[in-house]
Formats: structure tokens, C-alpha cells, sequence
């Protein structure tokens, strides 16, 4: 069962609906507060969730016939970026701008540097196991 079903099944549209605007309305009263940076992304969040039901179809259809066109490598590349995405968001509310860019920066380069090294650690174990023998 695709997540984005299980998701509508269990939720209605109109408590999506209803949830979003409830996060919104808490993000203008944090706003009012002094609390900018927690009430922008509570705004955003809630603009998001009450626009869900709408776009579910959308994001449904794309995930399951855009991502089979695509060559097999796309598909772990986005759900790379999209969860380095969501943890620089979460980690933006609960760390600040600058660490968390910092901090996704670094796991970032370690990503690289672990592709570029896949290789040459695949002919090396190659060369132990031909050693071996």
C-alpha cells in the first residue's frame, strides 16, 4: 500500500484542512509574540498541511510515473537531498541557521567523499580476495 494512501486513510481531508489552519493561526500568534523564526516555519508548515489534500493526488502520481521513467541511480539521489533537506529544517529551528548549514554541510561531504571512495575500496577488496587464493 503506497504511504500517501495509508496517510489519507486514516486522516480526512477536512482534518488536514483544519490542522493546517490551526498551525498557521499558532504561527501568526508566535509571530505576534516575538517568536519569528518558529512562527514563519509554523506558518509554512500549515500552509502546507492544509494544501495536502489537494496536492496528494499530484504527488502520487508523480512519485509512482515520473520516478519510473527516470534511470534507477534518480530515485536514492532525491531521497538523499530530500532527507538532507528535512533534517537542515528541523535542525534550523532546533540549532539555529548557521549551525544547521554547517552541520549539513559536513554530513554532505561526507556523502561525497564516501562515493568517491566506493571504488577504490570495491579493487581493493577485489585484489584481497584474488590475493587469497
Amino acid at each position: 500500500m503506497k504511504l500517501l494512501s495509508l496517510i489519507s486513510m486514516f486522516l480526512s481531508d477536512e482534518t488536514l484542512v483544519s490542522v493546517g489552519f490551526l498551525i498557521v493561526i499558532m504561527g501568526g500568534f508566535s509571530i505576534m509574540f516575538g517568536l519569528r523564526r518558529f512562527g514563519g516555519t509554523a506558518v509554512v508548515a500549515g500552509i502546507v498541511i492544509a494544501l495536502l489534500p489537494a496536492l496528494l493526488p499530484v504527488i502520487e502520481n508523480l512519485l509512482s510515473e515520473g520516478l519510473s521513467e527516470l534511470p534507477w541511480w534518480v530515485g536514492p539521489l532525491l531521497l538523499v537531498c530530500v532527507g538532507l533537506a528535512i533534517l537542515r529544517m528541523i535542525s534550523d529551528v532546533l540549532l539555529g541557521r548557521a549551525a544547521s548549514a554547517h552541520m549539513v554541510g559536513i554530513l554532505a561531504a561526507g556523502i561525497v567523499t564516501f562515493l568517491v571512495l566506493l571504488p577504490f575500496r570495491g579493487l581493493a577488496g577485489l585484489i584481497r580476495i584474488l590475493r587469497g587464493q
